[in-house]
């Protein structure tokens, strides 16, 4: 941590202030709820997203048609279902792609049915993925 930054937040603390960390969380979560206000918080893909911090979830078949997404999601799927398709031929038992971005990672998971494309600020474990492809595949199928 810088020194400046350590006594600033020193400073604040004495005045009884937040520190500065504290102060763009609060910015984050104020433009978070903002955001939330126009969603519709009942759709089961958004509360799928809430639930594990995701920033987007694309599921499609192999062949790349788009089952539900939100965002790019043809684009998504047509880029993430080739991907792993070329990483299948390369590692046949591979099941679980993680590729860190400079924004984040995207996770490219199959259960041998579906592939499952997310984008999130952090790290996504494969259990996690789990997780998410069950909730989703029951999401589908209803």
């Amino acid at each position: 941590m810088n020194i400046e930054w350590a006594f600033r937040n020193f400073l604040r603390k004495i005045a009884g202030k937040r520190s500065l960390e504290e102060e763009r969380l609060n910015k984050l979560m104020r433009i978070r709820l903002e955001l939330d206000k126009n969603v519709n918080t009942d759709d089961p893909l958004y509360r799928l997203m809430n639930d594990f911090t995701l920033d987007s979830i694309t599921v499609s078949k192999s062949d790349g048609t788009v089952i539900i997404g939100n965002g790019g999601s043809h684009i998504e799927s047509m880029k993430g279902s080739s991907l792993f398709d070329y990483i299948k031929n390369e590692i046949p038992e591979a099941n679980y792609i993680m590729i860190k971005t400079e924004n984040g990672v995207r996770v490219i998971y199959s259960d041998g049915e579906y592939i499952y494309i997310v984008r999130a600020k952090g790290y996504v474990s494969p259990l996690e993925m789990k997780l998410v492809a069950r909730r989703a595949k029951r999401d589908v199928n209803g």
